[in-house]
């Protein structure tokens, strides 16, 4: 079974290697582009470890997207947000609890 911690890692992955082509160029651990920190948790390493060599493909390419660490409610459909259209980047509905847990919903594309 994939959990969210699961996903989030290979969401994260899939990021990776698309924005850094496979590797040719540095990603950016800036907070301009991200939030980075040497903090590490076993259930996130395992998550990682679970999922190794996983990324997200879309019709036959990557299928990167973008997260953050809130979602403020509400996602946005790819465009909206300001980027080219990708139909797997539907806006969901996301509920944050006090914890930073999340609860969202799904689109079938």
């Amino acid at each position: 079974a994939f959990s969210l911690k699961k996903a989030q890692a290979v969401a994260a992955r899939t990021y990776t290697v698309q924005y850094t082509q496979g590797g040719k160029k540095a990603i950016c651990i800036t907070t301009r582009c991200q939030v980075w920190s040497t903090t590490r948790y076993a259930s996130t390493d395992k998550a990682v470890d679970d999922t190794k060599g996983i990324v997200a493909v879309y019709q036959g390419t990557l299928a990167g997207g973008y997260f953050a660490a809130s979602c403020g409610g509400q996602t946005v459909d790819s465009e909206k947000g300001g980027w080219s259209y990708r139909a797997f980047l539907r806006g969901v509905t996301c509920i944050e609890n006090k914890q930073g847990k999340c609860s969202f919903s799904t689109r079938k594309i």
